[in-house]
């Protein structure tokens, strides 16, 4: 339960990093390059936060590679 709840923790904070950046280049460039920042750093934001919390609850990745 406590890996669930820190999963996600983690994608929340990383949803919210991502869209803060994609409306920050919005701005700064354009929509099209902001469309393409968001959806890579989201996607991406689920493994990586899924890696965090087994190295986190395990101390080590031992585990994610079985």
């Amino acid at each position: 339960m406590k890996a669930l709840i820190l999963y996600v923790g983690l994608v929340v904070v990383g949803a919210v990093l991502s869209a803060l950046l994609g409306i920050y280049l919005e701005k700064a460039f354009s929509s099209t390059v902001s469309l393409i920042v968001f959806l890579s750093m989201f996607f991406a934001n689920f493994v990586i936060s899924w890696i965090i919390v087994i190295y986190i609850m395990d101390g080590t990745l031992r585990k994610s590679e079985a």
